[in-house]
């Protein structure tokens, strides 16, 4: 026989069957054995119930009385005994004076083979009823006005509106996850022989399965007005069910003298401690008319300071085992965790550890007895970190072994790392950049369907020696790629003036044409190419260079200085060319004319250069290249053919030749983008750089401790993370990249 209730329609009638397999298994029984005579009584008495359920209709739909626009409100039932524990569901509709119960889930368990007590089995019962109230809700495609939840115990209501950290950790745990979902206002009081969930909680012999029973349509004061729902007389205020067992120990306590989390020194905190019992000294030897004491601090006095503060931490921290040693001289308890070290107090007061190196006569005292000190506490901290300074904020090893030559601290290894981390020297001496996300790609590297350097990188690489007659004279390489299709166009620049470079320009697009933007480093030429190159075009004929040109004029985007990475479209490539440079000189020293061959010569290669897959298959199509945008074939080889000249042939010639042009643009597309699509560092975002911040600006031409500091004064946002900033730093305002950006952790005044 199997059952298929999903939703727990009938579960008040299959309880009864799962405590009844309980009591088979309390009883021991085997599988080739005989059940009792009264729990074979009871399985007849359940099968007897069968044809009942068979006879069991419930409608599928929620609304029988009441519209579909009804105001909707969730009750939830739940309830324990002894054998079971039970949750039930409903939804009551009212519209107008109309209302409707109907019973949406149920869900019930038997209790525990181990004795559970009944508070314990009510409060598993509520969270049961909270997590399938909230498997309800989810599922509910409308809007509820409220909820409410019902139990009979007072207990619950109880532990509900108290401090679960008053209860035992049973409770505590499983209030705190009633109250994730729920709130107190929600849960109220129901006299059990109206708690609906009751019926799925105990065995009965006649279960009412009828479809108009409470089971499905919920308690009757559910149908009547608000105001006659049950409510308690008294509200309970506590209860002592699961209440912890404190133990309050009263002890007198002295406050100390100087307050040790003032201090941030601790040869300052020693002096000052030491001045004070100066001074308490000096009021003694006027009492008794003796000499007092001035000058410089004494090293006793030093000393004296540090074995007080040393019984101030220890008493602070290990109160309960120094009373145990004062009073009885005993072994501490197996619980504490001194209990490993032997500890015992000196002539002087002072917690140390018993060693085993005592008959050492090599030794001093504070090795063989070393000093306790717990590892949290101020003193320990102050302590930590003179040695971390006295060691100038390295050498981790030594302070490590310095340390334990006098004090005994556990975790001293992790107390001396929290130092480093809180340690404002090391944490800027160490400081990293932290890039974010990598950027999109501009939208001139995914210019599609545009002709070729529209959208133009340039930068200058060299210098390169060339020979003019028995002279030898410096040559600079200018490199043009289009940012698009990746094609090269090399110039050559006699100098790095605005004047050479705006030549070098003006050669390139006399033969590839006027570009729609340009993109460059900082360098001072090409501010001054830009800046001239706007002073030309205010003196020449607007209308003439529309007539000419695509545009009036070419836009050019600089990226903030020190930013190489911004340009990598042409820093590769000058690599490339460097490399292929090298190979293609004969000599150290070239002409003009050799040089000016070899970089026309290198600019065919890469132009050449494949910027997809290669394929290996004969009939797979060749990849694809920038001279395919360039000259039509990879290598500028094209077959020879008759030009027709009639007036069909020259009507389809235009529609011809660009659809074989958009050929290589879908090939672009479909081949090339999905291999610059993915990023290949800075994955993660990081926290952007704001207005205020302190930073360290990296530069690795010079010694880290050169590197400059200054507070950011803008930052330019994109995309939800800041790409640059300007600083303002002692020296001048400067505009960087956020990747040579290191943030300094300080705060400022205001925070």
């Amino acid at each position: 026989m199997t059952i298929y209730d999903p939703l727990g329609l009938i579960d008040h009638f299959l309880i009864m069957l799962k405590i009844l397999l309980q009591e088979v298994w309390r009883a021991n029984v085997q599988w080739d054995e005989t059940v009792s005579e009264s729990l074979f009584e009871k399985w007849r008495e359940w099968l007897c119930l069968l044809p009942k359920l068979e006879q069991l209709r419930i409608p599928r739909c929620y609304h029988q009385i009441t519209p579909t626009d009804a105001v909707a409100d969730l009750h939830v039932f739940v309830d324990s005994s002894e054998s079971a524990m039970s949750a039930a569901v409903f939804l009551r509709f009212m519209k107008g004076r109309i209302v409707e119960c109907v019973l949406v889930a149920a869900k019930t368990r038997v209790a525990p083979l181990k004795y559970t007590s009944i508070p314990r089995l009510e409060l598993q019962a509520a969270v049961l009823g909270t997590k399938l109230a909230a498997t309800v809700m989810k599922n509910l495609t409308f809007e509820l006005l409220k909820r409410t939840f019902w139990t009979d115990s007072r207990n619950v209501l109880c532990w509900l509106r108290a401090d679960g950290k008053r209860y035992s950790s049973f409770v505590g745990s499983r209030i705190s996850a009633i109250l994730e979902t729920t709130e107190q206002r929600e849960w109220r009081w129901v006299p059990t022989q109206l708690n609906v969930a009751d019926d799925g909680t105990r065995w009965r012999s006649r279960p009412n399965l009828s479809s108009n029973s409470r089971w499905y349509k919920g308690p009757e004061f559910l149908i009547q007005d608000e105001g006659t729902w049950p409510i308690l007389a008294q509200e309970p205020i506590s209860t002592e069910e699961e209440m912890r067992h404190r133990v309050f120990f009263h002890c007198k306590a002295s406050e100390p003298v100087i307050d040790v989390s003032k201090f941030s020194s601790w040869r300052r905190m020693l002096a000052v401690t030491g001045y004070v019992h100066r001074f308490c000294s000096n009021l003694q030897c006027r009492i008794r008319e003796g000499v007092p004491i001035t000058g410089p601090l004494l090293s006793d006095e030093l000393r004296k300071a540090e074995e007080y503060h040393y019984r101030q931490a220890q008493r602070d921290v290990y109160q309960k085992e120094i009373a145990l040693l004062e009073t009885s001289n005993a072994a501490v308890q197996k619980t504490s965790s001194l209990y490993k070290l032997s500890p015992f107090i000196d002539k002087l007061g002072v917690l140390r550890m018993r060693g085993r190196t005592t008959v050492c006569s090599y030794l001093h005292s504070d090795a063989k007895y070393p000093v306790i000190l717990p590892p949290d506490h101020p003193v320990t901290s102050l302590l930590l970190v003179y040695h971390h300074e006295k060691y100038m904020h390295r050498n981790h090893e030594i302070v490590v072994n310095e340390v334990r030559q006098k004090y005994s601290i556990f975790r001293l290894r992790q107390s001396l790392a929290n130092i480093r981390r809180n340690c404002q020297w090391c944490k800027n001496r160490d400081v990293l950049p932290q890039p974010p996300e990598m950027a999109d790609l501009p939208a001139a590297r995914l210019s599609a369907y545009t002709r070729p350097f529209a959208h133009v990188g340039v930068d200058y690489f060299g210098p390169i020696e060339v020979l003019v007659g028995r002279r030898a004279e410096k040559r600079w390489g200018v490199i043009l790629t289009c940012l698009t299709t990746r094609a090269v166009h090399v110039e050559v620049a006699n100098s790095l003036t605005t004047s050479s470079c705006i030549m070098a320009l003006q050669n390139f697009i006399a033969r590839r044409g006027t570009p729609v933007s340009f993109y460059s480093d900082c360098g001072t030429n090409f501010v001054g190419a830009k800046r001239m190159l706007q002073e030309l075009y205010q003196k020449f004929d607007q209308h003439q260079l529309a007539r000419e040109f695509v545009t009036s004029s070419t836009a050019w985007h600089f990226n903030p200085p020190a930013s190489p990475h911004m340009g990598g479209s042409w820093e590769r490539l000058i690599g490339s060319i460097k490399r292929n440079l090298s190979e293609v000189l004969s000599r150290k020293r070239p002409t003009d004319e050799e040089l000016r061959n070899a970089l026309t010569v290198i600019e065919g290669v890469l132009n050449s250069r494949p910027l997809t897959h290669v394929p290996i298959e004969d009939e797979a199509a060749a990849a694809l290249t920038p001279n395919h945008f360039l000259l039509g074939s990879s290598d500028g080889s094209k077959p020879l053919t008759m030009i027709e000249t009639d007036t069909a042939t020259l009507r389809r010639g235009w529609p011809t030749s660009q659809w074989l042009a958009n050929l290589f643009w879908k090939r672009w597309v479909r081949d090339y983008l999905p291999d610059i699509t993915r990023r290949t560092k800075w994955h993660k975002k990081v926290t952007p750089l704001k207005v205020g911040d302190i930073v360290v600006i990296v530069d690795h031409e010079h010694p880290r401790n050169c590197w400059p500091k200054g507070r950011v004064i803008g930052a330019v946002p994109s995309g939800g993370q800041t790409r640059k900033a300007v600083v303002q730093t002692s020296s001048g305002i400067y505009e960087r990249p956020t990747v040579k950006l290191a943030l300094l952790d300080v705060r400022r005044e205001a925070e």
